[in-house]
């Protein structure tokens, strides 16, 4: 069969943006963003309804706390397209726990042949191009073969290709929903923002509404739980690299201090130290706080996914054993991940701490020693002055007349008084820096003459 025919064909977009972050009480802004590249897609199918999603919305006073809350106004989900051949639309937009959710379906009435499959996805539209808070999307197609497929897996390669038209994704597990095979794509680009996941779900048989609404419902928590993961661990690889380039710049900061702990300006330096250190200290803490509630996310999630899981095989006709994969790769790569950089960088903000600590330290002795110092010599010359003003109190001999040179042998009594009070405030001088001045220096030339004598 060179170009099979899909009845019942229907592509929906499963995806998730940011609603708040964990400890945030107002909604993201970001969110806004999300709502415009879905309203974008309206222009491409020519939908009105869509392009004015934010008007179908409920108000953000309106969304209560509830762990799931459907964002409709009204419960009209139908969507008014304009395209040729008749495509149906249908949006659910959704609240659950943290995070927006949107269901975007577009789906044929006619049998569609697989070369036309790419009008379920006009342009690539359903793909929405990176935002800053978009946890993720995965496209799934539903599709009844028309006739006998011999190689369902061969048939499943070509719809991705037709669909996603990157060579990328590859397959990577394959199981049943009620009753239908279905084939988990992926491109494994876990760590990165163009990250594509698609499940391609053929049915054998007519399903009832209320089979694939519950089917539906456990898979948007599915995928919520999964791409909420991968955020997070995405999250947690930007949140370790900035908290090392801190570190870093930290640890250079210090390096230059001790080669310049010999500079004039030493004191300046510390002290300004003093102001960076403790506020690098605070944006490590806040990585360190950003890391943990990452791992909490990441950790809480996979029992959400679990849990999801759990439940979801338990329909009839369903064998989703395949998606345990996913579990087990959160558990030993992404969650492990996480509390290996976590362990490796909690021991540098006690570091961190004890360089303040030291900094401050030398800042304090250094500032005692110019302090000690600049007493000395207040004490010095006062003393000094002290000694010679009351001396000098002697001026009153300026009254008698000085005798040429030469011509007495008696010094004139101010010459005298003048001679002495430099002598006194030298003499006081010294007396005063002998005493003040430190300890271990106060008797070293009593001890240098004693070894002379010796």
């Amino acid at each position: 069969m060179l170009d099979p025919k899909l009845c019942n064909c229907s592509l929906t977009l499963y995806a998730f943006h940011s609603y708040r972050s964990n400890n945030a009480e107002q909604p993201d802004t970001d969110s806004n963003d999300f709502w415009k590249q879905l309203s974008e897609i309206g222009k491409v199918v020519q939908s009105t309804v869509l392009q004015n999603l934010r008007q179908e919305l409920l108000t953000p006073e309106r969304i209560d706390q509830q762990e799931y809350q459907i964002l409709l106004k009204d419960s009209n989900d139908t969507l008014d397209l304009q395209l040729a051949p008749p495509i149906n639309g249908f949006l659910t937009p959704y609240r659950i726990h943290n995070s927006y959710a949107a269901d975007l379906t577009l789906g044929s009435s006619e049998a569609l042949p697989l070369s036309h499959l790419d009008q379920l996805n006009p342009r690539k539209s359903l793909i929405l191009s990176n935002l800053p808070g978009l946890y993720g999307q995965t496209l799934v197609l539903f599709a009844k073969p028309n006739g006998a497929v011999r190689e369902y897996e061969t048939l499943a390669k070509k719809c991705v290709e037709k669909i996603f038209q990157d060579p990328s994704i590859e397959l990577v597990g394959q199981g049943s929903f009620l009753n239908g095979l279905v084939f988990e794509f992926d491109n494994c680009k876990f760590g990165l923002t163009n990250h594509y996941h698609a499940l391609i779900w053929f049915s054998y048989h007519d399903l009832g509404n209320e089979q694939i609404e519950r089917a539906t419902a456990y898979l948007l928590l599915l995928l919520n739980a999964r791409h909420t993961i991968l955020y997070a661990y995405r999250q947690s690889r930007t949140c370790h690299q900035q908290a090392k380039q801190l570190y870093n710049k930290i640890e250079t900061q210090l390096k230059k201090l001790h080669e310049d702990h010999q500079a004039v300006d030493r004191l300046k330096r510390f002290k300004e130290a003093l102001i960076q250190l403790p506020q690098n200290a605070t944006q490590y803490i806040e990585y360190l706080r950003n890391l943990s509630d990452q791992e909490t996310t990441v950790a809480t999630n996979i029992e959400n996914f679990d849990q999801e899981l759990s439940e979801f095989s338990k329909l009839s006709g369903t064998d989703a054993e395949f998606l345990k994969e996913f579990s087990a790769l959160a558990k030993r790569r992404f969650l492990k991940q996480i509390q290996i950089d976590r362990k490796y960088l909690e021991p540098g903000q006690q570091m961190i701490q004890q360089y303040i600590d030291a900094i401050r330290g030398l800042t304090e002795i250094e500032q005692a020693e110019i302090d000690r110092k600049l007493g000395q010599i207040i004490q010095v010359v006062g003393v000094g002055l002290a000694a010679g003003s009351i001396v000098g109190s002697g001026s009153s001999y300026l009254e008698r007349p000085f005798k040429s040179p030469f011509t007495t042998n008696t010094i004139h009594p101010f010459v005298l008084t003048l001679l002495v009070s430099f002598l006194a405030a030298f003499i006081a001088g010294g007396i005063t820096f002998w005493i003040i001045r430190p300890k271990h220096r106060k008797w070293r030339w009593l001890q240098w003459f004693r070894s002379t004598k010796q």
